[in-house]
């Protein structure tokens, strides 16, 4: 059956619907639609495929409002539901250079006043191309604004191996994240790990030093712990864990990658964890 792309209203505020580039500099869009667009079904907003580099971690990032019930201000148990076939949110696709879909990434819109949301990911090793849909919830209509997918990152993004470091976006992004976020009364978002959670993959280069950093609190005492879980080419188990050192005030720790570990990801028990990081080290024989 042929998809049907309905645009219901735009209102152009810059001269462009959309521009990709080739290449880009730091802090700088590989591609951009400044323009406020009102949906109501399944459409298209990329004019154009936007070209991704595997290995570079790429952010995309939109403010965005709907209506329907499936909001926080109409629901207020919106956090714990699966809203992916009724809510409203912004759709992902990768693809390689053949057109054949890689990857599909969900990024809910759950309310009704305008609000800030984003993703950080790692395109898979065959994505050439990638493409964003905006979809609207049942009897709903939904807003985004100033869309931005950016590849050349700045900041504490930068500098770490792992998406999301920090969880900058408040409590309503899932972050690629198993368990739970909530915000506390400073402000500041936090993961809570429940009994299990994980983040999602990311690269890294066995034989190589790193440098670990942890901040949060268990609450399960002995069981409450954080995992580096590092993965050979092709496995789906981890064939090596590293154990971080977590406090409130923060903890460091340098590490020496086994050979043949080529992504990792972060697992959690028990754990609510304001900050977790992995950096490359500049020191050759580190203490484990």
């Amino acid at each position: 059956m042929r998809k049907r792309y309905l645009l219901f209203m735009i209102v152009v505020l810059t001269p462009f619907m959309g521009m990709s580039r080739a290449f880009s500099t730091p802090g700088e869009s590989l591609w951009q639609a400044e323009t406020v667009t009102k949906a109501t079904e399944l459409t298209e907003l990329t004019t154009e495929d936007v070209p991704v580099e595997p290995g570079k971690k790429l952010e995309i990032s939109f403010s965005g409002q709907t209506t329907g019930d499936f909001t926080v201000e109409r629901n207020a148990r919106i956090r714990i539901l699966n809203t992916s076939k009724v809510g409203s949110m912004l759709i992902v696709q990768l693809f390689d250079a053949q057109g054949q879909r890689l990857e599909e990434i969900k990024l809910p819109i759950l309310t009704e006043s305008l609000h800030e949301y984003g993703r950080v990911i790692y395109p898979p090793s065959e994505a050439a191309v990638l493409k964003i849909f905006l979809v609207a919830g049942t009897s709903g209509e939904v807003t985004v604004e100033n869309l931005r997918v950016t590849q050349e990152l700045e900041g504490v993004e930068a500098e770490s191996v792992n998406p999301h470091p920090l969880f900058s976006y408040g409590d309503l992004n899932s972050y690629g994240y198993g368990g739970g976020f909530f915000e506390r009364p400073d402000g500041k978002t936090v993961w809570n790990t429940r009994f299990t959670g994980q983040s999602s993959h990311f690269p890294v280069q066995g034989g190589e030093s790193y440098e670990l950093f942890g901040r949060g609190i268990g609450y399960a005492g002995k069981r409450s712990k954080i995992l580096l879980q590092l993965f050979e080419e092709g496995a789906r188990r981890p064939f090596h864990t590293i154990r971080l050192k977590m406090s409130p005030e923060g903890e460091s720790m340098k590490v020496l990658l086994p050979e043949g570990a080529v992504s990792a990801n972060f697992l959690g028990y028990y754990m609510i964890a304001e900050e977790l990081k992995i950096m490359k080290s500049a020191e050759s024989n580190p203490q484990k």
